[in-house]
């Protein structure tokens, strides 16, 4: 079923029709799966990448490590050869450490390691991309981004460092080649859960974790992944020429909404959500194996 929300005379994702789209991390069944099959659907030209083979939706797919300068080079030019340009990257790869915690108790190499995983995959690719997108006389890099970073990083602050930095690198790029028609956002979501392995496993230790999460947002419930990518692709729009190197929450208006959570103060309601953080560490590590490392290998 088409989603109906959108701009006059057409719906939301019409505008993907012909359009050259490269999300990552579009293996799996969370947010760049969705991403993948509602531009096909839309009539987009989708090429996706992935460590693991894609979901089926890619009309091409490019099993890559984009962490790696030349690995997402060659994504982006498998896009290039195939179909001559590149019209949205999407960058939604992303893999969360059970080891992050707060400032002082989080060594600098996993912190070093979350910036390569969380923050280089999307350097890598816009580098790769720019010259392109300049070439065809425009582009969009979304940038997908996480509540973690304005809501006081919910005790992972490794996580939390290297999702600001995307922030950061969509601002240069929207100052540096808005004229050539390449704009750069960074959609910020909430907690998104899925059907996967990693969901499944929360949901049967910790069955009361998604009404937790919900219960931070005024909506009082959590995105799907088809909401989350049905949203970031009405991002890239052409008609939203002007939205442009912004940080756009989409989390229910859960940041809009902190005062009832911290008495009026900012700084007590991120002590509060970064409280629940820290309680969740809490009951994970007393149901998690240490030896079980990664929190999420994506989106």
């Amino acid at each position: 079923m088409p989603i109906e929300l959108g701009f006059e005379g057409r719906n939301a994702v019409e505008h993907l029709k012909g359009k050259v789209v490269l999300p990552t991390g579009s293996a799996g069944v969370g947010v760049g799966s969705s991403l993948a099959r509602l531009a096909s659907q839309a009539g987009a030209l989708v090429v996706g990448c992935d460590l693991q083979a894609g979901c089926g939706f890619e009309d091409v797919f490019v099993q890559a490590d984009v962490t790696i300068e030349s690995e997402a080079e060659r994504f982006v030019e498998t896009a290039i050869a195939k179909f001559g340009r590149v019209d949205i990257l999407i960058n939604n790869c992303c893999c969360a450490r059970r080891d992050d915690r707060d400032p002082h108790d989080t060594p600098g190499e996993v912190i070093l390691d979350a910036v390569r995983a969380n923050a280089m995959p999307a350097i890598n690719c816009a580098r790769s991309a720019i010259p392109h997108m300049i070439r065809q006389g425009g582009g969009v890099i979304v940038h997908i981004s996480s509540l973690n970073v304005p809501a006081a990083g919910y005790g992972q602050i490794a996580y939390s460092v290297a999702k600001a930095m995307l922030s950061r690198h969509a601002a240069g790029i929207a100052a540096t080649y808005a004229h050539h028609g390449v704009r750069a956002i960074v959609p910020v979501l909430g907690t998104v859960p899925n059907d996967g392995p990693n969901w499944q496993r929360r949901d049967r230790l910790m069955p009361g974790l998604r009404k937790a999460a919900a219960a931070f947002s005024p909506s009082h419930r959590l995105l799907t992944p088809d909401e989350a990518a049905a949203a970031i692709l009405q991002l890239c729009a052409d008609e939203l020429w002007c939205l442009n190197g912004a940080v756009i929450p989409l989390d229910g208006g859960t940041l809009a909404a902190v005062v009832p959570f911290g008495g009026g103060d900012w700084r007590e309601s991120a002590c509060r959500i970064s409280q629940f953080g820290m309680a969740f560490d809490q009951e994970r590590d007393a149901t998690f194996p240490m030896e079980e490392i990664a929190l999420s290998e994506g989106r």
